[in-house]
């Protein structure tokens, strides 16, 4: 059922912000074309509004941005055909499956990767952006995940398709076309000067050919020659994508995932990469999203630097994304259980900080593309880093490559499955101890704080690399994205002793625990402890300073011995009541963990 929602007041928000907005149109197509722009976003929001939702609207007008995210939250990532099933819709499936078992006290916010049609990299090289691929599902499936779950949706925004109607078009020399992409008459046309300059994520040539209908031209391909950049120059390409956008937050998109945005702008003589204009197109989606969407929240997906990829926050004038990808996390912890110090990740946790109030980190460790390397420099050394990637290689991993500034390839991810990054096949090692070694990185990034927890679906069950998948394809990535058969895994789960029930179930009850906790809020304290090398710990406090919850992990397969006072009144006398086993400590006596043990200590007096 629809609702017109555009009265006097929704019709107005816009031009609330008209100083703001005409001030970043004019930074993006010159003084000349900002009114135009404008007023051409006023008539997509007005239309949105004319459209929108009953059940959004009423979202909208209760919505509370300082309650935008809680210790409520947490999300899986997936593709919409992980788990298959004979004569079902592979999207019906993963419903079921989510709603069915103890997932769904794990996890309330779904992140479906692009499920629309494509031609290749899983996904991301959309031929439609509205079409869902017949192969998963419908629209219907969608929305019926969405009753049960938060929606977090991929806005593919920096290239499509080569086998898209916009490129097809442009191909065939279609005028409204020409200007969707950015295409030159000869390969050369750039120079080596500006070549070397443009930041690379891929090995690939950054120009593709093409026969048009008017003769060969050279298109700007980030990725790959499949994935054509669009040129956000041209004013019709934004306008689309903001159109776009709003149509999947009408299909029930609370989370909008600005996909690859690091590479969205292009300026020859720079590194094309987190330019100026970068964060002002995201600093107008939030614009208009606080207009007419509030509810909604946008979150960037940006594999750089650690600096450079909270940057995406924006400042107090240009306010950015509401939630940004913690890149740093994955490599960070990695290094911490590969060599059971912790040294390098509590100085640099110390120092992470929301710099808003309504600013959350997304506390990832693996996701179907891999471990990204960029995040890691200038945290972590050179040396650090390469026994990081030799140990990875050793556990079956691959390592892909970018092209930097001297033309030279240079390490930028590392393809694997997060349980086997963990551990080696052949380490004389229980299968227990392996999986309490993955338990305890994932206890890493839930107690770290500043943000929501979220893992791969695949994790949930211990998944190791998939060396099968991978030499079909011959794509690294590709290690890291099984499918599997539903009456296999649900068969799998029902044994007690198998390695994807062990993960399953303990990873699902830290989940579940923590998300029933106050003190797991993403907007309360989360102090860093220096204790030493071999424990990581983190004092969690609720937003309203009433309840705290200590967070070990014993980050090796040895014993280790912490007495859990620390100087803070409410662990210097009593009992502590460890939330994940029941089991009650005295706080004056020293508490034995067992190897990559995991204990959530909370004050007797507000336990229960």
């Amino acid at each position: 059922m629809n609702t017109s929602v555009s009265g006097r007041k929704e019709r107005g928000l816009l031009a609330k912000d008209k100083e703001n907005i005409l001030a970043r149109l004019s930074l993006l197509f010159g003084e000349n074309k900002k009114l135009f722009v404008f007023e051409n976003l006023k008539k997509i929001s007005e239309d949105f509004l004319s459209k929108k939702q009953k059940w959004l609207a009423e979202r909208d007008l209760n919505f509370n941005p300082l309650n935008r995210f809680s210790h409520n939250d947490s999300a899986v990532i997936t593709y919409g055909d992980f788990i298959r099933e004979n004569n079902r819709m592979p999207l019906e499936t993963l419903t079921n499956f989510l709603t069915k078992t103890k997932l769904k006290e794990a996890v309330n916010i779904v992140h479906i990767l692009p499920p629309f049609t494509y031609s290749s990299d899983r996904g991301f090289s959309i031929i439609d952006y509205e079409q869902i691929d017949q192969k998963l599902g419908n629209w219907n499936n969608i929305k019926k995940l969405g009753r049960n779950f938060r929606l977090m949706n991929d806005l593919v925004l920096n290239h499509v398709s080569s086998k898209s109607k916009w490129f097809t078009q442009f191909l065939d020399g279609h005028q409204s076309y020409r200007k969707y992409f950015i295409s030159f008459s000869r390969h050369d046309e750039i120079s080596r000067e500006h070549l070397s300059r443009i930041r690379r994520p891929r090995t690939s040539p950054l120009l593709s050919e093409f026969t048009t209908k008017t003769g060969k031209e050279y298109l700007w391909t980030t990725f790959s020659g499949d994935q054509i950049d669009l040129n956000y120059k041209n004013p019709e390409v934004f306008l689309e994508v903001v159109r776009i956008l709003l149509s999947y937050v009408n299909k029930g998109a609370s989370i909008i995932r600005l996909d690859a945005i690091t590479y969205l702008w292009k300026e020859l003589g720079t590194e094309c990469a987190n330019l100026r204009q970068n964060y002002a197109v995201v600093n107008l989606f939030r614009t208009i999203m606080e207009n007419i969407a509030p509810s909604v929240s946008l979150i960037t997906e940006t594999n750089v630097p650690h600096a450079e990829n909270i940057s995406y926050f924006g400042n107090r004038e240009e306010r950015g994304a509401h939630m940004v990808y913690n890149f740093a996390l994955p490599p960070l912890v990695l290094h911490t259980m590969q060599t059971g110090n912790a040294n390098r990740l509590v100085k640099w946790a110390s120092g992470l900080k929301r710099p808003f109030p309504d600013s959350f980190y997304f506390n990832f460790l693996d996701s179907h593309d891999g471990i990204g390397i960029n995040p890691a420099y200038g945290i972590l050394d050179k040396i650090e880093i390469d026994n990081m990637l030799a140990k990875s290689v050793k556990h079956g991993g691959r390592i892909s490559y970018k092209t930097g500034s001297d033309g030279n390839q240079i390490p930028y991810e590392i393809n694997i499955a997060w349980f086997s990054a963990l551990n080696s096949e052949d380490a004389n090692e229980s299968e227990e101890l392996r999986v309490r070694k993955f338990i305890a990185s994932r206890s890493i990034a839930l107690s770290l704080g500043s943000g929501i927890p979220a893992a791969y679906l695949p994790s949930f069950f211990g998944a190791r690399n998939d060396y099968e998948n991978l030499r079909k394809t011959g794509y690294n990535r590709d290690i890291n994205r099984p499918a599997i058969r539903k009456e296999q895994l649900e068969k799998a789960l029902e044994d007690s002793r198998s390695t994807e029930s062990m993960v399953f179930f303990s990873y699902t009850n830290l989940l579940a625990r923590t998300r029933a906790e106050k003190s797991f809020h993403p907007a309360g304290e989360s102090e860093i402890i220096k204790y030493d090398d071999n424990i990581f710990v983190v004092l969690r406090t609720s937003p309203e300073r009433k309840d705290k919850i200590l967070c070990l992990t014993n980050i090796t397969n040895r014993y280790q011995k912490i007495k859990p006072d620390f100087n803070k009144p409410e662990f210097k006398s009593g009992k502590l009541y460890d939330i994940l086993t029941g089991r009650e400590y005295d706080t004056t006596a020293s508490l034995k963990l067992e190897p990559y043990q995991t204990s959530y200590l909370k004050p007797l007096t507000t336990a229960r």
